[in-house]
């Protein structure tokens, strides 16, 4: 028994000092003092007084047995705060610096082998708390594994990791702001300002193919459409660089009747220069949620109307800006 006791005693010291180095470093990564961790020391500290000052084997077991406790408990309430911070702080800065690229930038500090770490630690400290005098050793072969590592590196950079984040959400920010004033004006130039940002349509061509014997004939049967933001030093910005954040924004509604407003004027121009045939189709894009919209549909029908257009002109709608998936409505279609 007093072997047994006397290898007991070793290994408890060696785990002993692998906790003392994990809980320095945990105060370092984190700044903060666990009261519990603080007591599990003074337990330990106790249980190894009195294996010390026994002569009696049993008495001595018994302290083995409570420092072995109090040194489970530590190892657990010191991965806990670990893990419990890095959480904490992965959640907060998503939540805090939503404009920021938060993912990119955790990545870039191996958050994916920190995750793996976190959930090897969840399913340990479960486990450990069922069986927290027996299962130390278990924690010093977790804190020894590669991964455990990655989440040690992570929790000690986790004020430049924020600042980046800062960074990072300052500067969209400001890009946001910019990017905003740039179509606030592009709406409000109306007069094509060329040295300013502006809006422009192109008409890309809709064609008509048919097999006319050994030969394929095309007809040109309409056009489409396409707005693009064009801006001196840029140049041209497709939709998707700035439509999110005209619908963010309550923009797109503004851009809508500008593309209303030039699309008809274009339709009156082709009319009276290249004689269109009355079925040539003219569509514009305009999102699902416009077209509900009651007010819009009728004063757009009303206005084509009114200037003469309405037979050429449909509209479709796009389910995304971003994927080419869409439905045309005529205007004239009582939907």
């Amino acid at each position: 028994m007093k072997n047994a006791n006397n290898e007991r005693f070793t290994s408890l010291l060696e785990g002993y000092n692998k906790l003392e180095q994990l809980y320095k470093t945990s105060q370092l990564s984190l700044g903060d003092i666990r009261t519990s961790i603080l007591n599990e020391h003074r337990y330990f500290a106790r249980a190894l007084v009195d294996y010390c000052i026994s002569d009696d084997e049993k008495l001595k077991g018994d302290a083995i047995a409570r420092a072995e406790v109090a040194l489970s408990c530590g190892y657990n309430d010191t991965v806990d705060s670990i893990v419990d911070k890095v959480k904490d702080f992965a959640m907060n800065v998503r939540k805090e610096y939503w404009n920021a690229q938060v993912n990119e930038i955790l990545n870039s500090y191996d958050y994916p082998a920190v995750c793996k770490a976190i959930k090897e630690a969840d399913k340990l400290i479960s486990q450990t708390r069922r069986e927290r005098g027996t299962r130390f050793i278990e924690y010093i072969k977790f804190t020894e594994a590669d991964h455990f590592k990655k989440l040690i590196e992570f929790s000690q950079n986790l004020i430049a990791i924020e600042y980046e984040c800062i960074l990072d959400n300052s500067s969209r920010t400001r890009n946001r702001r910019k990017n905003l004033n740039i179509l606030k004006y592009a709406i409000q130039n109306t007069t094509g300002d060329q040295s300013s940002p502006r809006f422009e349509l192109f008409l890309q061509p809709k064609f008509l193919c048919e097999k006319n014997g050994p030969d394929i004939v095309s007809h040109l049967i309409g056009a489409e459409a396409l707005i693009r933001l064009r801006h001196p030093s840029i140049g041209l910005m497709m939709p998707e660089d700035f439509f999110s954040l005209a619908k963010n924004s309550g923009l797109t509604k503004s851009i809508d009747y500008w593309v209303r407003d030039n699309i008809i004027d274009i339709a009156r121009d082709l009319e009276e220069n290249y004689n269109l045939p009355n079925d040539f189709d003219l569509s514009i894009n305009i999102e699902p949620e416009q077209i509900a919209s009651d007010d819009f549909t009728n004063e757009f029908s009303a206005i084509v109307r009114q200037r003469g257009v309405d037979k050429y002109i449909s509209i479709e709608i796009l389910e995304n800006w971003a994927l080419d998936k869409r439905e045309s409505r005529n205007v004239n279609d009582p939907r």
